[in-house]
C-alpha cells in the first residue's frame, strides 16, 4: 500500500514538472511572438499564468528534499504574477530588475542543487542553469540595456525554464519506473 501511495505520487510530480514546463513554453514564446504588446497587453495572462505556476510549485514542494527553495520560488512566482496584474506598466523597470535577480539566484541554486543531486553534466538541465545564471548577471548589471531587450531575455529564459523542467520530468519518469 505505502509503495502504491509513492508510485502515485512520483507520478504526479512528474506531470507536474512537464505542466510546468509547458507553461513556462508557453509564456516564454509570447514573449517572442509579441515582444513589447506581451509586456503590456499580456500582462494579465502572463500575471494569471505566473501565479498558477506558483502554486504548481508550491504543491510540488510537499515532501521534496530542498522544500523551502520551491517553497520560496512558488511564492516569488506569485508576486511576480500579482505585480504584473496591479502595476503593468509602472511596474517594468523594477519588474525587469526584479525579474534578473531572480534568474540569477535561481541558476546559481540550481547549479549547486544539480552538482549534488548528481544531474550536473552535458545535458539541457545544465545549460539552462548556467544560461540563468549568465542572464540574470546580465539583466542585473546592464539593467537599462535589458530594458530594451527584456521580453527577448524573459522569454529566452522561460523557455530554457521549460526545457529543464520538462527535462527533470522526464528523468524522473525514467529513474522510477
Amino acid at each position: 500500500m505505502l509503495v502504491e501511495r509513492s508510485d502515485k505520487m512520483q507520478s504526479y510530480l512528474e506531470k507536474l514538472f512537464l505542466v510546468e514546463g509547458i507553461a513556462f513554453a508557453i509564456i516564454g514564446v509570447f514573449f517572442f511572438i509579441f515582444p513589447l504588446q506581451s509586456i503590456i497587453s499580456l500582462s494579465a495572462l502572463i500575471a494569471l499564468m505566473f501565479m498558477v505556476i506558483g502554486v504548481m510549485t508550491i504543491v510540488r514542494s510537499k515532501g521534496r528534499e530542498g522544500r523551502f527553495f520551491y517553497i520560496f520560488n512558488g511564492l516569488i512566482n506569485i508576486l511576480f504574477g500579482l505585480t504584473l496584474w496591479l502595476y503593468p506598466i509602472s511596474t517594468l523597470d523594477v519588474l525587469v530588475l526584479v525579474y534578473g535577480i531572480w534568474v540569477l539566484v535561481r541558476g546559481i541554486y540550481l547549479t549547486f542543487l544539480s552538482i549534488r543531486n548528481g544531474y550536473f553534466g552535458l545535458n539541457i538541465y545544465t545549460a539552462a542553469n548556467v544560461i540563468f545564471v549568465i542572464f540574470g548577471a546580465l539583466v542585473v548589471f546592464q539593467p537599462f540595456k535589458a530594458l530594451i531587450s527584456a521580453p527577448y531575455f524573459i522569454g529566452t529564459a522561460l523557455i530554457i525554464t521549460a526545457l529543464g523542467e520538462i527535462y527533470l520530468g522526464i528523468k524522473l519518469k525514467n529513474t522510477y519506473r
